[in-house]
């Protein structure tokens, strides 16, 4: 039987794809149902915590086993699994074979990508893994990453064999992050081969290189360690997909989060009106936001809010306005679509339905000051369900942002606003404090903007603008501070300080950007969130 491919395809907007080879005596879709069964420390398979993903799973060959005296799925003839230089002469056609084969795949998947290479990631489980660590070193593009586990690397000791090490860096392999996973009680392959490809890569001056040890696994070892090896794997990829795309990439990127709830308010996920000193596990979120009294996430692709029901911002106009909703209700609104953007103001909630050009931005919440965008002043002050803001329904929106008493929404599809051609839309209070804007406007016809994010009184856009010695990366704004972290993990915090908000050993306001003090050796920011104080 020759080569085949198995694919899941991704089940939102298609951003990355994963291609993953199998070990031998298996296939592509034996693969995919063994890993369906596996789960992380969250319960979720890896394939949930990546809806943008396209996963490819190619099939080996049939091929005559020396080992075994039968023909089976293999990349390539293994002879011996205990002395991997034996025999090696029967290991070469198979393996020149697989990984043009894989090459082949990489390339219809850069292009369903727009040919970014980076976009793509590589790996595999055993003697899949020492497949595709040729094609990565024999590779002459960057990619997005690599996966391999309880694997080897065939001719370790003659890697000179696929060029010098310089020709091996020059072919990008040094730019490609890579993760290695290998049971210490592998009985199939020993973790000194695991090992031993590890430092071939080291010597090939692969800068982002991860080597992660386990025992207990399944299979004598010779398999994926659940829930750890599939916890650092997930993490090992958002890390990939956040660096080739930017932290734009949210929805598919983010797993959980942590709560502080203030419980007379009700915000608190773990059912209860008592105030934690402590945060509290939220699982399954692809997007949150706090408003005033009230808090709005998005899980398993539908909108639950909870919290402070005065303005009907739980979205039930059946419900006791005034009453507290201290776990998350689902919000029901027409369309059936997945809900991919969320945001919440003091008192209104706002969020992004739908697909590609057919996104809707809806809103429900306190309607006097217009933060709503479809109200006039005559009409309701208050609405408890879901309604279409019609001026935006000509514009792709894929972020919206809130607070207080108005908002906003960036239009264009994500790899716009990458790209700083998003346009900004404003609609509610105005900042004067005068009367409010009941539909949405253009903010600036000549800027264009990569990120929002609304104060009380005031607004953050990311622009193109190189006015910091550092580009900055992402942006957020409080009540009345803000905060900016650039290029090179720095955070930088501005505004009203009285309460020490700024972190910055002081309680004083400051009129400028000051940088925040990093404590030892602590992880540089990524990305910024703040409320109100």
């Amino acid at each position: 039987m020759g080569f085949g491919v198995h694919v899941l395809d991704a089940v939102e907007q298609h951003t990355h794809t994963v291609i993953l080879l199998h070990g031998r005596g298996s296939n592509g879709e034996e693969f995919v149902e063994d890993l369906q069964g596996m789960t992380t420390s969250s319960g979720q398979s890896l394939f949930a915590h990546f809806p943008g993903v396209r996963w490819v799973f190619p099939s080996a060959q049939t091929l005559w086993s020396s080992q075994f005296l039968e023909a089976m799925s293999a990349w390539f003839d293994a002879p011996s699994l205990t002395d991997i230089s034996k025999n090696k002469h029967l290991q070469v056609p198979g393996l020149k074979s697989s990984v043009e084969f894989v090459r082949g795949v990489i390339q219809d998947e850069v292009a369903r990508l727009g040919g970014d290479a980076a976009k793509v990631v590589l790996g595999g489980i055993s003697q899949g893994q020492a497949t595709a660590l040729h094609v990565l070193l024999g590779g002459s593009h960057k990619l997005g990453g690599f996966v391999g586990a309880s694997g080897w690397l065939p001719f370790a000791d003659e890697v000179e064999e696929l060029g010098s090490l310089a020709e091996i860096q020059g072919g990008g392999v040094e730019e490609t992050p890579v993760f290695l996973g290998h049971g210490t009680d592998d009985e199939m392959v020993d973790v000194k081969f695991g090992r031993q490809a590890r430092d071939v890569l080291k010597a090939a001056m692969v800068k982002n290189l991860t080597w992660k040890e386990y025992v207990g696994a399944e299979l004598d070892g010779h398999w994926f360690k659940e829930p750890e090896e599939m916890d650092d794997i997930v993490a090992f990829l958002r890390d990939c997909f956040v660096d080739s795309l930017g932290s734009d990439l949210k929805q598919s990127s983010m797993e959980w989060a942590w709560l502080w709830p203030g419980g007379n308010a009700g915000p608190a996920w773990i059912g209860t009106m008592i105030d934690a000193l402590l945060p509290q596990a939220m699982d399954r979120i692809l997007d949150m936001a706090c408003g005033g009294a009230h808090a709005a996430a998005i899980l398993d692709g539908r909108v639950a809010t909870w919290g402070r029901g005065l303005i009907g911002h739980e979205g039930d106009s059946e419900k006791d306005a005034a009453a507290v909703v201290v776990l998350p209700s689902v919000v029901e609104f027409s369309g059936g679509h997945r809900v991919c953007e969320v945001a919440a103001g003091w008192n209104h909630t706002a969020f992004v339905t739908g697909e590609g050009d057919g996104r809707v931005v809806k809103a429900f919440g306190l309607a006097k000051r217009g933060q709503l965008g479809s109200l006039s002043s005559e009409e309701l002050n208050k609405v408890a369900s879901p309604l279409a803001i019609p001026s935006l329904d000509s514009y792709t929106v894929s972020i919206v942002a809130a607070n207080g008493d108005h908002s906003a929404a960036l239009s264009g599809n994500l790899f716009h606003l990458l790209a700083g051609s998003g346009q900004l839309y404003l609609w509610g209070k105005a900042f004067d404090d005068q009367s409010g804007a009941y539909v949405p406007f253009l903010g600036s016809e000549e800027l264009k903007f990569h990120q929002v994010s609304l104060g009380w009184n005031h607004g953050l856009g990311l622009t193109e603008y190189k006015g910091w010695k550092n580009t900055v990366v992402s942006i957020s704004a409080g009540s009345e501070h803000s905060a900016a972290v650039d290029a090179a993990g720095d955070l930088y915090a501005w505004g009203w300080g009285e309460h020490g908000q700024l972190g910055l050993g002081h309680f004083s306001n400051e009129r400028y950007p000051c940088r925040v003090v990093k404590y030892g050796q602590c992880q540089r920011s990524r990305d910024i969130v703040i409320t109100s104080v």
